[in-house]
């Protein structure tokens, strides 16, 4: 039960943070092309490259859970970016569509590939106390 209470409130925290970067991201830079999904899912993909070679337990709670499953996958979203791109086809913007999905799979597999060959003794570090303490801190309260 503990797992699924954190995987949403992950996703909870996640969905909510795509919305606001999306909506800040969108009224920063004006354009046919969606911006804020463009970010939020290489930024994502850049975090995801990040925890993938870390498997930390706090409590018998796999953090990894928490925040891949939950938050990130909250945070990123393949439907939203699937129908960003049918809208772009659909107004006649299929050089943009292409651009978009293009952009999307290949800077998201680069920020992947960058993020996970980051040392992993220094991030690995940096991430499990960041974790643990503004995070699991009031999960395990509860």
């Amino acid at each position: 039960m503990r797992i699924l209470l954190s995987v949403g409130f992950g996703g909870f925290i996640g969905s909510i943070l795509r919305y606001l970067c999306s909506i800040a991201l969108n009224k920063i830079i004006i354009s046919n092309f969606p911006i804020g999904t463009l970010f939020v899912n290489v930024a994502g993909c850049f975090l995801i490259g990040l925890l993938i070679n870390n498997n930390y337990q706090v409590a018998n709670i796999s953090i990894n859970e928490f925040l891949i499953i939950g938050l990130l996958g909250g945070f990123t979203t393949f439907s939203t970016f699937s129908l960003e791109t049918y809208k772009l086809i659909n107004s006649g913007l299929v050089q943009t569509a292409i651009l978009y999905i293009s952009l999307s799979m290949l800077l998201g597999l680069i920020a992947i590939y960058i993020s996970s060959n980051f040392n992993n003794n220094f991030w690995g570090r940096l991430i499990l106390h960041v974790k643990y303490f503004f995070i699991f801190k009031f999960i395990l309260r509860q």
